[in-house]
């Protein structure tokens, strides 16, 4: 009779996963308890009765095993001790230590930069209440050749929406004003540039925060004021200045009835904020504040709900397109007021272009690949480093398990010292911060927020990100190095020695980027150089340009022109509207002959006499505007080459020609050579130059060559000869031209920045794995010297493996650099040509400091004396 047998899936089950200490004795008496109940319960009871008892024994055990554990590992006085060795650790791998801990500050350097500058380009505007609601109305002018979305709008479009539509709650205008105000108190009078003049309903749509006064009141009657912080103690010392008067210009008195806070974060920038009744239509425009096509003035609107948007667009075009009086179709969208700041790329504002902040999307999507690549390169030699590193660590970590630690809490352990690398290396970057914030304030361009309840979130967030991207690649790859015995050692070794798989491309890699950001750094500054050496059609140098109110300036002008002509200092002076730094005005221009439909806009630039010569622009045909032609000043018009190109005309045969620009007609004295008025970011456009129909703002006094400072300060003493009691406000017109790339100025500071960051970290890494590695090949150097080798062959055979890693990096990165470059300068009209030179040189770079580390590293070994090496292996 055959013995019954127990059931084999439950006894391969108990022998898989009980403890092989315990097996022989759980088995022995599980087939003791099945062959009892065999006899007295029966066959099929007893495999049912064995089956149970088995699984009940494995739950219980691998229930005990997971508390024990859990109770041995994460308790206060286990975690105390994990963390007394990791510090332990530490110290006895310094130098492993240093370069991870270096490489994770330097790089955590870098991306808190990043997050502090994009949490505040990201803010723009998020302190307004009901953000979600308010709009600024955008109007889309069609033509035949393209659609013009701008950021203004008419000034009778505000008044007919308050209670034109359901929809809509509040409504309110805003102008900015383009001339020169002198406001004064006592014996302080400044010329101010940053006046908004704003409808009652403004500081309900955009509630800027008051600090005092009533802002349902503020600016509801005529001269009023508002007054920045800033400006309030500018003028009073105090902000406690409700009901007090200023001087404006010369003939008016406002009276203060509140100070705003105006945080940073806004796209509009005001330091007078002026009650919308105060304003007065300049003398000499021919529009008035009933007006359908003087689009000069901001409109925000609150709409009851978003989801009203689309009928509301559909009711504004509808109104706009019935009241007029022009023949051209218009579209209009309402732009979300948190979209302005970084998403009014595709309005057209030249003249608008200092009126309101705008941010670029597109460098901050490049800063972030930045932060990325530089979190992924301290990653990659975080893991390259632990994985070299294991060598050292077989010893230690078997004699461990043969005193009885188990696999989890050696890994643990591990945890534990690359969280403590961690958390130092990103406490390193808070203090390299703390310490170097004057640079780094000027580095990213606003001053830096290390308050508490601003920094704890992102620090939480930056350590989180840290402990799961960083620590666990490191207690990952160290762990597998804990699952060996002694006698895997040998296998071990030479698996990690002979690996030029993943860890030669993480190294690969990082050297790629290196060089791509140390190439994007050199294109920048030979761009950014390319730009200030250009030729912009007229003299930049040695001419400075005083603010001044325009009826001072109208009224005082031949006596200031006679007085400064004197200086023998001055070779030249003349008067605009403009300082050439992006700013002008627009209208159609036509021949007479035209059809309105066939108009093309062109930017209206007001000049006064002398001014072509002054700033020594190309008059290619004709003449500039003369005291000698009386009706200059209400007839003639300058055009460059494009417009007149764009007339359809020769530039020999332009000049008499009549056109029509808006609704005056003009004719043709003169034709200029086309020069830049805007950046480089865009093309030169058609442009018209007429003689001021309002009053100027600008005087332009070009210098002699010479010291610029005895210049400057001999003008200042005929200055205050001239006119005592008028500021002498000025600024150098190469100064107002580079402020146009203040935003491409800091991206470049910024990605040299990032550059240099990842250049020291990638070499901490070569340097760290290199010597790691090369130390396991101490025994084959020193055998080969000893049968001969010379110190050049040794140092090659040791090196020339990181040697081939830089060669392909570099070829891999030559066509990379070229793409990304190659797309950030096509931003510019006028760009560069992308040469290999700056490649060549960030390549070079790259390879002659990684060549360095690496030969250091081999050399060290190569003069070691051999017998040392052998006997210590």
């Amino acid at each position: 009779m055959n013995q019954p047998n127990a059931p084999k899936w439950i006894v391969r089950l108990v022998q898989r996963l009980l403890d092989p200490s315990l097996l022989d004795a759980v088995l022995g008496d599980l087939m003791e308890e099945f062959d009892q109940n065999v006899s007295q319960v029966g066959l099929r009871k007893a495999r049912r009765q064995f089956a149970r008892s088995g699984l009940v024994i494995l739950f219980q055990h691998r229930l005990r095993r997971k508390r024990v554990a859990r109770r041995s590992i994460w308790n206060a006085s286990m975690l105390g001790y994990h963390i007394k060795l990791s510090f332990r650790q530490i110290r006895k791998n310094f130098l492993f230590s240093a370069i991870n801990i270096s490489g994770v500050g330097f790089s955590m350097v870098g991306i808190l930069l990043i997050g502090f500058y994009l949490t505040r380009e990201l803010s723009y505007d998020h302190f307004f209440s009901d953000l979600d609601r308010i709009y600024r109305v955008i109007p889309i002018y069609h033509n035949s050749t393209n659609d013009r979305p701008m950021p203004s709008a008419p000034p009778a479009l505000g008044p007919l929406l308050v209670n034109a539509h359901g929809g809509i709650e509040k409504s309110a205008r805003v102008y900015i004003s383009d001339i020169n105000n002198v406001l004064g108190y006592e014996d302080r009078h400044f010329i101010e540039k940053r006046i908004f003049y704003a409808d009652s309903a403004f500081l309900d749509i955009l509630d800027f925060p008051l600090i005092v006064g009533n802002s349902e009141t503020a600016l509801n009657a005529p001269n009023t004021v508002i007054l920045s912080r800033r400006h309030a103690i500018k003028y009073f010392g105090t902000v406690d200045i409700l009901g007090k008067s200023l001087h404006f210009n010369e003939d008016r008195t406002v009276m203060v009835t509140g100070v705003v806070e105006v945080p940073e974060n806004s796209h509009l920038q005001f330091d007078v904020l002026m009650s919308f009744s105060t304003y007065r239509v300049p003398p000499g425009y021919t529009d008035d504040l009933t007006s359908w096509r003087w689009n000069g003035f901001f409109t925000y609107v609150k709409l009851s709900g978003a989801e009203q948007q689309t009928t509301i667009e559909q009711f504004l075009t509808d109104t706009w397109m019935a009241n007029q009086n022009r023949d051209r179709e218009v579209t209009v969208t309402l732009q979300p007021v948190k979209d302005i700041y970084l998403g009014s790329s595709y309005v057209y504002h030249p003249y608008f272009a200092y009126h309101y902040q705008t941010g670029d999307a597109k460098a901050l999507y490049g800063l972030i690949g930045a932060g990325v690549l530089l979190l992924t390169i301290t990653l990659f030699n975080l893991a390259n480093l632990s994985s070299a590193q294991l060598t050292r660590r077989f010893k230690n970590i078997t004699i461990s398990k043969i005193l009885g630690s188990s696999t989890r809490s050696i890994g643990y352990q591990l945890l534990v010292e690359a969280l403590l690398i961690s958390f130092l290396g990103v406490l390193l970057a808070f203090v390299g911060i703390v310490i170097f914030s004057d640079p780094f304030e000027t580095l990213i361009g606003y001053q830096l927020e290390l308050k508490g309840q601003e920094v704890v979130p992102f620090i939480g967030i930056v350590l989180l990100a840290i402990v799961i991207l960083a620590s666990v690649p490191i207690s990952v790859s160290v762990l597998k190095a804990s699952r060996h015995s002694i006698s895997d050692r040998a296998i071990s070794v030479k698996s990690i020695n002979r690996g030029l798989s993943w860890r030669s491309i993480l190294m690969i890699f990082q050297l790629i980027v290196t060089s791509v950001l140390l190439t994007a750094t050199l294109v920048m500054k030979d761009q950014l150089a390319f730009i200030s050496q250009r030729n912009l059609g007229f003299e930049k140098e040695n001419v400075i340009i005083v603010e001044m109110q325009g009826e001072i300036l109208e009224r005082h002008y031949e006596r200031i022109k006679t007085g400064l002509s004197n200086n023998p200092n001055v070779t030249g002076i003349s008067r605009s509207k403009y300082a050439l730094n992006g700013k002008s005005g627009g209208s159609p221009l036509s021949m007479k002959s035209w059809d309105s439909s066939e108009s093309f806009g062109v930017a209206v630039y007001e000049s006064h006499y002398d001014f072509l010569e002054t700033l020594s622009i190309e008059i290619l045909d004709g003449r500039s505007f003369s005291q000698s032609f009386p009706t200059d000043s209400a007839n003639a018009i300058i055009l460059n080459r494009t417009a007149v190109e764009m007339l359809g005309l020769d530039v020999e045969a332009a000049v008499g020609q009549q056109v029509r620009l808006l609704d005056w007609d003009k004719t043709i004295v003169g034709v200029v050579e086309d020069f830049h008025i805007a950046s480089l970011h865009g093309t030169v456009r058609p442009m018209a130059m007429v003689m001021p129909f309002t009053h100027s703002t600008k005087l332009l006094v070009k210098l002699s060559s010479g010291d610029v400072s005895t210049h400057i300060s001999s003008i200042q003493e005929d200055w205050r000869a001239l006119l005592s009691d008028v500021p002498f406000d000025f600024h150098f017109l190469d100064d107002s031209i580079q402020s146009q790339y203040e935003m491409d100025q800091r991206f470049s500071r910024l990605t040299t920045t990032f550059s240099t960051i990842a250049i020291v970290v990638a070499l901490l890494g070569l340097f760290g794995v290199s010597g790691f590695l090369l130390q396991t090949r101490l025994k084959e150097a020193a055998i080969r010297k000893v049968l001969g080798a010379s110190f050049g062959e040794i140092v090659l055979l040791l090196s020339k493996s990181f040697y081939f890693q830089m060669l392909l990096s570099v070829l891999i990165s030559i066509p990379v650099s070229i793409y990304i470059m190659q797309h950030w300068l096509n931003n510019f009209a006028y760009a560069i040509d992308l040469n290999a030179n700056s490649i060549l040189i960030a390549l070079l770079l790259v390879t002659t400091l990684g060549g360095a580390t690496i030969f250091y590293q081999s050399s060290r070994i190569a003069i070691v004396n051999p017998s040392k090496n052998l006997r210590n292996d």
